[in-house]
């Protein structure tokens, strides 16, 4: 009898140090998403409007990243050339909501959570 080998995420789910997700928090009024933030919890802490640029990534199908919304300014997520964004709105909603996003093309995004326009 052998075992099958099960595919796994190519990140790790928790932080083996301290035992959660990695934390990022982020003050910048734009932000741009990059390859190295996948399987992270982006903490958008700003008083003023923050703008999240989602470029195309050349990370696997299937990678998340998450973003909470801690302070008065709104976030606003915005695709960039070429780059498609499927999602109910583009703002996290008000202050400490949440939303994920997930790669589920090439060039092509869902981003999920308590969003509006």
């Amino acid at each position: 009898m052998s075992l099958s080998k099960v595919k796994t995420r190519d990140y790790p789910i928790t932080d083996p140090k301290r035992g959660i997700n990695y934390v990022k928090t982020v003050t910048n009024t734009s932000y741009e998403v990059r390859n190295e933030d996948k399987g992270w919890l982006l903490v958008m802490s700003s008083g003023s409007n923050m703008l999240v640029l989602v470029p195309q990534l050349s990370v696997p199908v299937g990678s998340q990243i998450d973003f909470f919304r801690r302070g008065a300014g709104t976030v606003t997520f915005s695709p960039q050339a070429g780059v498609t964004i499927r999602a109910e709105g583009s703002i996290l909603a008000t202050d400490n909501t949440a939303a994920t996003l997930i790669k589920i093309a090439d060039t092509e995004y869902l981003l999920v959570g308590k969003l509006t326009s």
